[in-house]
């Protein structure tokens, strides 16, 4: 008989093991505003230049403190997403690490990549503030995780600003094309620092599609601390995977 076995465990431990070593006008969507409120962890109102915007925090729950992780959900997500980002954000918190996770900017219901990409001045503006928000309460930010198109986003960032102590970046499913707004095979051959590429084995097409681009991106940059991982069985979102 099958059944079902959630990934989630498995991605919490990939992403330890990286940071360690080491989201007409665009409608707020009702089905995140219903699954945030529900969120452990304390709501927080940060702001930019702009614009106020949420997130939540979970401070570290065991284990000496390993600093902050702020966690970025991709396109058509949301900042306590079940696919990826509740597990990560939850079980990283168990591990240590003080959790920070963006409500980044609403877009169409199944917006694609293009209109993604187009907000990531915004994404931007909220990482920067969010990485500020945890300067003030005494955390310094480690590391980046990344869900979808959002990871093209945090890479850019990366290797064109100050990344203020960010020493690592965990892009999952994070497709990347030199076609696209931001050209994120550019920036990962100027990347240095350690990266963790993860996508589930039977990912959408665009993510699986340019994993070999994205591998030889990263040789080109001579960066040895690039990782690519598949998870194997997994769907996409890391909804689980069907064992025997």
């Amino acid at each position: 008989m099958e059944h079902k076995r959630s990934t989630a465990p498995y991605l919490v431990i990939l992403v330890l093991c990286a940071v360690t070593a080491c989201g007409s006008s665009a409608a707020a969507d009702p089905v995140a505003a219903v699954a945030v409120s529900d969120a452990e962890g304390e709501r927080v109102r940060l702001e930019t230049a702009d614009e106020s915007f949420d997130a939540f925090f979970r401070a570290r729950q065991h284990g000496d403190p390993r600093g902050g992780l702020i966690l970025l959900h991709g396109q058509n997500g949301h900042a306590d997403g079940l696919d990826a980002i509740r597990p990560l954000r939850l079980g990283l918190s168990e591990a240590g690490w003080d959790t920070l996770s963006l409500q980044l900017p609403s877009a169409y219901r199944n917006a694609d990549r293009a209109r993604w990409l187009a907000r990531s001045p915004q994404i931007i503006a909220r990482l920067t503030s969010a990485i500020d928000w945890l300067k003030g309460r005494d955390i310094a930010t480690r590391a980046i995780v990344a869900q979808g198109a959002s990871g093209a986003s945090a890479l850019q960032w990366m290797v064109t600003q100050d990344t203020q102590g960010v020493r690592a970046l965990v892009m999952i499913s994070t497709p990347l094309s030199a076609d696209d707004e931001i050209d994120g095979l550019a920036a990962l051959r100027q990347a240095k620092l350690p990266i963790l590429d993860i996508y589930a084995e039977r990912d959408i097409a665009a993510v699986l599609d340019t994993a070999p681009a994205r591998r030889l991106a990263a040789r080109d940059a001579k960066n040895t601390r690039f990782r690519q991982q598949a998870v194997a069985g997994a769907t996409p979102g890391f909804r689980g995977l069907e064992a025997g």
